[in-house]
């Protein structure tokens, strides 16, 4: 079926209970040649887009019997059929069976063939892939236990291991590994399907973490992750790690690692940064409850000298208000020590020359390079703040800080509730913390401006604080030109998916840049409460964009 050269199979599971007790489901499954599973797909009431077409309900057994029927409607596929002996149509358990139309997959454009076609998205899902302990090959690797926060952060890492396909890093902050909630990171080596190929996970017992720093107990390593490119020029990229809870220079003052990557994805080299290491006291002093390293982000090269920069947000930092937050943009040295360091806060930075951050704002819980958004040849950034109180107790807020080279801020748009046009389009709720993850998209609507996506993981669309995520479609001031949710009601996620209640999706998101080669971009989104293996063992979906304008180079075919 799906051309590799080896013969698949579908396998029946009759009391599977997806949309009632034992309504039966079918699994295909794409086998290697020695008759272990490469891929799987399920059909069913919930999956497989079976449910498009009919339901089946509790007790009709789809399932129970499966017969190949060559292709029937002359697609180029192979057909399926399927018995459900428990239908009711007619009369009690009078049975029934489907033939199942099997959907293309790859259709072969013939030659000549010019360009590829270039293809834009509105921000809706064409599809998913969920990475958890139940999906997406993970449990082949190891294995994620109750309460690990797996997906409370991601980040798109580009083809680590050279195979041609984007890998993706995961945050699991509560991992136990070496003490309770000391934390961890997975690095996930993926198919062009989102599945997981390898992984190699970095924590105190896995990846060579520990050959240069000890974890302690609650440090929460993995609370953010942000990849730095290649910050010491070894032609592989490097990583950004939080651990917002690290004790060093205060309770919780917080840190941030970075890490020399090997294209295995264990750790070469590392280099922390506190109160107490990497030369960052010699520009500002950490205290007690200022959580820095909370998120993490790899803005580039700012400052024009050739070495990769990075931002640090500590959200608990009180500069003109308890808990205001502040962000601070780290110019590195290639062994990842601090050069220099320019803060951004209410007194800091110039960002109080446009807005002032109230108490509890928690500026800084997420951030983002979003490239040069207003063409003046210098990164920007943008910054959550998901406790803002513009139209209601913590509706959340975003910012754009357009910068100088230099870390300050030339200006600034805010996006809320009540500014840079979010209203015209979707309102935010009281609680449901806009902007608790942000990431750039690049240009997806092809207009010549970046946009960006934004996680609300307190959205209550199909059950309290299941979460939801906006993709805005920027002006190059910042404004919002237009904007989609992607949520359990909107965006058209729930073909794939549903999320459940406190699932919190949209905590953390990533680009993966286009993993399936369908020349839009894929989506990494974090969903650190999921129950799937374990109560908050954590998720991540990964979601293909819908493409909604295929331009085709002439001559067509």
């Amino acid at each position: 079926m799906d051309g590799d050269g080896v013969v698949d199979m579908a396998v029946g599971v009759y009391r599977d209970d997806d949309g009632g007790v034992s309504a039966g489901a079918v699994y295909t499954l794409f086998l290697n040649s020695d008759g272990t599973t490469k891929n799987a797909q399920k059909m069913s009431n919930l999956y497989g887009n079976f449910n498009t077409f009919y339901s089946v309900d509790a007790d009709d057994r789809f399932g129970m019997s499966r017969a190949s029927l060559g292709d029937l409607d002359g697609d180029g596929v192979v057909d399926l059929a399927v018995g459900a002996f428990g239908d009711d149509d007619g009369s009690f358990n009078a049975g029934a069976a489907y033939v199942v139309s099997l959907a293309q997959t790859y259709c072969v454009t013939p030659s000549p063939t010019t360009t590829p076609l270039a293809c834009n998205s509105d921000g809706i899902a064409g599809d998913a892939q969920k990475l958890s302990f139940l999906y997406g090959s993970v449990s082949a690797f190891y294995t994620l236990e109750a309460g690990d926060a797996f997906g409370v952060s991601v980040a798109a890492i580009g083809d680590l291991d050279g195979d041609g396909v984007g890998d993706l890093v995961v945050g699991a902050n509560e991992d136990d590994d070496g003490g309770s909630n000391t934390g961890s990171v997975y690095v996930f080596f993926l198919g062009t399907d989102g599945t997981v190929i390898s992984a190699q996970k970095l924590s105190m017992l896995y990846g060579n973490f520990n050959s240069f720093y000890t974890l302690a107990a609650e440090d929460i390593f993995g609370v953010s992750i942000a990849a730095l490119e290649d910050v010491d020029s070894d032609g592989v990229a490097d990583l950004a790690v939080g651990a917002g809870l690290d004790d060093d220079g205060g309770s919780i003052a917080g840190a941030a690692y970075i890490l020399f990557l090997k294209t295995d994805g264990t750790v070469m080299n590392a280099q922390k940064l506190s109160a107490l290491y990497g030369n960052f006291n010699a520009f500002y002093t950490l205290i007690a409850n200022d959580l820095f390293g909370r998120s993490v982000a790899a803005p580039g090269d700012l400052d024009g000298d050739s070495v990769v920069d990075m931002a640090v947000g500590a959200v608990y930092d009180t500069d003109g208000g308890s808990l205001a937050g502040a962000v601070y943009l780290l110019f590195l040295e290639t062994d990842g020590t601090c050069k220099s360091v320019q803060k951004m806060s209410n007194l800091h930075g110039s960002f109080n020359t446009y807005y002032t951050l109230a108490a509890s704002d928690h500026f800084g819980v997420s951030m983002t390079s979003l490239e040069d958004l207003n063409g003046d040849s210098v990164i920007d950034l943008a910054v959550g703040a998901y406790r803002d109180d513009d139209g209601g107790t913590d509706a959340g807020a975003a910012y754009i800080l357009f910068l100088e080279t230099n870390g300050t801020v030339k200006d600034a748009q805010k996006l809320s509730n009540t500014y840079g046009s979010f209203n015209s389009h979707y309102t935010l709720s009281t609680g449901v913390l806009f902007g608790s993850g942000v990431a750039a998209l690049g240009d997806i609507n092809g207009d010549g401006v970046v946009d960006m996506a934004v996680g609300v993981y307190h959205d209550d669309d199909g059950g309290a604080s299941a979460g939801a995520v906006y993709t805005l479609f920027l002006n190059s001031d910042g404004t919002i030109k237009n904007a989609q949710k992607m949520s359990n009601l909107y965006g058209n996620f729930n073909t794939f998916y549903s999320v459940d209640a406190d699932d919190r999706f949209g905590m953390s998101l990533a680009s993966l840049g286009d993993l399936d080669g369908d020349n839009v971009i894929e989506l990494a989104v974090g969903t650190f409460l999921d129950d799937d293996g374990g109560t908050d063992a954590g998720a991540a979906y990964i979601v293909n964009l819908q493409q909604t304008y295929c331009e085709t180079p002439s001559p067509t075919t």
